[in-house]
């Protein structure tokens, strides 16, 4: 079961959803679909939410795509969040984690945990784990869920039960 939800985590970070923004503070617009649901591909949402948080820090790119996907369903708005949270890594590093909340399923934790032990390997899981507990408190085991979908994503995107094992001896 473990290996199957990790398994619809990672394939869900790589899915483009219909779905994005509504910009409030530019002139650009993006097309929208007939749902209303803004259309776009990955590399625009990328460039776009860099382009946001760079310009008006992370808490608030954070706040405006809670916003712009208040109305999307569950799943829709849960993709999109791990879009910007592997954004908000590449963006700020460890300390964007802060940025990050129980939201729209932990996707923001979820992504930018799977970014983070890819770019900087399991040996920062430790790190990871430690910075993460500190935002969501002792009692939360997405920290523990999150690092796993790191651990599993960075032995192999493809995975097996076998690579399951050995994200989880990992762990250890």
């Amino acid at each position: 079961f473990l290996f199957y939800m990790c398994l619809l985590i990672i394939a869900s970070v790589f899915l483009v959803c219909t779905a994005y923004v509504h910009k409030t503070h530019n002139t650009w617009s993006p097309p929208l679909n007939k749902n209303g649901y803004a259309v776009l591909v990955l590399d625009e949402k990328i460039q776009y939410w860099t382009s946001r948080i760079h310009a008006s820090g992370a808490d608030k790119a954070y706040a405006e795509l809670a916003t712009v996907i208040e109305r999307y369903p569950s799943q829709y708005q849960h993709d999109e969040v791990h879009i910007f949270g592997d954004v908000l890594y590449r963006t700020e590093g460890l300390r964007g984690i802060s940025t990050c909340d129980g939201r729209f399923g932990y996707a923001c934790f979820h992504s930018f945990m799977i970014r983070a032990l890819a770019g900087d390997g399991a040996a920062s899981s430790q790190q990871l784990y430690d910075i993460c507990r500190q935002t969501l408190g002792a009692s939360s085991p997405e920290c523990e869920h999150g690092i796993g979908h790191g651990l599993l994503a960075t032995i192999k995107n493809d995975a097996t039960i076998e690579d399951l094992s050995g994200a989880l001896s990992a762990c250890d």
